[in-house]
């Protein structure tokens, strides 16, 4: 995502599940370790800078970049690999093949850079297998819309049921 230019819908998805989410990332505990500081007074001038540099520089940036992507589009590219019709059948029908447990934390606005740092922390428990997969929702896109597409539709639930 250097430069603001994203050549494609899927490659913008791409590119930030595979690296553009740390700057997110990285914002975000700089924000949270300034305010633990209590120092407001020694790093406000610092605290502005990066609020300036990731509004500015990162979001602005890259938010025209990727609404340039989606002004031209002609219909909605969901990505069968990554589109979230197939999340049931992807993430959760090969463990309940295998009888095995699996847990799924589904989060309505659960940033992508939020869901990579939990599964880095719970694959450093040595205890536990965890992955994370961005995905991309249909449109429109609202929570019970959203939620009800991740589970398997009407002919596959008693199939997965028995």
């Amino acid at each position: 995502m250097q430069g603001a230019r994203i050549p494609s819908f899927q490659q913008g998805i791409t590119t930030y599940t595979d690296v553009g989410f740390a700057v997110d990332q990285h914002y975000r505990k700089f924000v949270l370790y300034y305010r633990k500081t209590n120092q407001n007074a020694v790093l406000s001038a610092l605290a502005e800078k990066v609020e300036k540099v990731y509004s500015n520089d990162w979001l602005l940036a890259h938010n025209n970049a990727w609404q340039q992507v989606v002004d031209g589009l002609e219909s909605w590219p969901v990505d069968e690999r990554n589109s979230q019709r197939r999340f049931f059948k992807e993430y959760v029908a090969p463990y309940i093949q295998k009888n095995l447990r699996v847990v799924v934390i589904i989060s309505d606005a659960l940033r992508y850079e939020c869901g990579e740092e939990l599964s880095r922390m719970l694959l450093a428990e040595n205890r536990y297998e965890a992955t994370v997969q961005g995905m991309v929702s249909g449109l429109p896109s609202y929570t019970q819309l959203g939620m009800a597409s991740l589970l398997p539709q009407e002919g596959l639930r008693s199939e997965w049921q028995r």
